[in-house]
């Protein structure tokens, strides 16, 4: 990290150390947020864009990875303790395997790569055209595979099936809990002018910058939260800029395309329908909205709790619906699958 980058990120950490929220945190993010911390070192929730291994070498570990792991499959019902220590030998191989192969003792980790089964992704592809959509452009732009790419990925597949990319040229883009700006970084070069703000919790906004600072095209520019004055005085055709909650009050903008990509299910559902209600006051008729969210997420992690959020409680009204679908990829995941994800394509209608 330059010395530059280091100056402008201490000056957004004292910005948003000393700015309100502007948001109430479900107890799943209290925690979860912990892991974008800059107190400690952290494998980012497994949300980092893979530009390190190629997907040979991450096909190689896994296979072997997953032959490992046959200590785990045969001894299920040994007792916790002894489970415990089975789990941390195979990850300590695992990380041995890791180095060994990828180069690096964590990247299994960063990536998701002993996670997530490779079987699920080529059941999808027989089932969703995407392979060499997918290929072309991690291709072009010196980006591997990794499970966040490949998600965000099919998520900009599906996005491309109902609506056209030339209307969103020129536009406000906004996307909130932008992450580590996966998705964002897909739009970023499929577009050739936008002005894109992103918005998430404090450590994570300033995650997504570092994120795109590695990722997006040296003709994007990017700002941190203290820097809005500047973004919008900024004559760039292509402009990004990462804030935190409370600065959503101050965008005096019309938003022609607003995202939320899982996050919302992460939020109580006052929080989701207090967003929506701001958003709709900044949109304007014809514009998108594309959510990917769980269609039922327990805001809790006691199984003895009734706080659920559930899509169909979410306020959309006012948005003429374009597509509504369970989200494909997830149904072939292990354990994911029976917790599906719901796609929503909307317009905003002339209420």
């Amino acid at each position: 990290m330059t010395t530059n980058i280091e100056e402008e990120l201490k000056q957004a950490l004292r910005f948003v150390e000393n700015s309100e929220l502007g948001t109430k945190m479900s107890p799943l993010w209290e925690e979860m947020s912990k892991d974008f911390s800059f107190d400690r070192p952290s494998n980012l929730r497994d949300y980092s864009i893979n530009r390190e291994h190629d997907f040979s070498r991450v096909s190689r570990f896994y296979k072997f990875a997953k032959k490992i792991k046959f200590l785990s499959r045969n001894w299920i019902r040994v007792s916790n303790v002894f489970l415990n220590i089975i789990n941390g030998v195979e990850k300590f191989y695992v990380s041995i395997l890791s180095q060994l192969i990828l180069g690096d003792s964590k990247a299994s980790q960063r990536y998701s790569f002993d996670i997530y089964p490779l079987e699920a992704y080529e059941e999808h592809q027989k089932q969703v055209n995407i392979v060499s959509d997918y290929e072309s452009y991690n291709s072009k732009n010196n980006i591997f595979f990794s499970h966040n790419n490949y998600k965000s990925y099919t998520y900009f597949h599906t996005l491309k099936k109902f609506i056209n990319l030339e209307n969103l040229e020129s536009k406000n883009i906004l996307e909130i809990g932008s992450g580590l700006f996966n998705f964002g970084t897909i739009v970023s070069k499929n577009l050739d002018r936008f002005s894109y703000y992103c918005i998430d919790l404090p450590d994570v906004a300033l995650r997504g910058y570092l994120s795109a600072k590695e990722n997006v095209d040296e003709h994007v520019e990017l700002f941190l939260p203290h820097q809005l004055d500047a973004f919008k005085k900024s004559l760039s055709k292509k402009k990004v800029i990462f804030l935190i909650p409370s600065q959503l009050d101050n965008l005096d903008i019309n938003i022609d395309f607003f995202i939320n990509h899982e996050s919302f299910s992460e939020m109580n559902i006052e929080t989701v329908n207090d967003y929506l209600s701001k958003i709709k006051m900044r949109m304007t008729e014809g514009s998108h909205i594309f959510l990917v969210n769980r269609f039922s997420r327990l805001q809790s992690h006691s199984a003895k709790s009734f706080d659920y959020t559930n899509f169909l409680d979410y306020e959309l009204d006012g948005f003429y619906k374009i597509c509504f679908e369970v989200e494909k990829f997830r149904s072939f995941l292990p354990v994911q699958k029976d917790f599906p994800n719901v796609i929503f394509i909307g317009q905003k209608d002339s209420s």
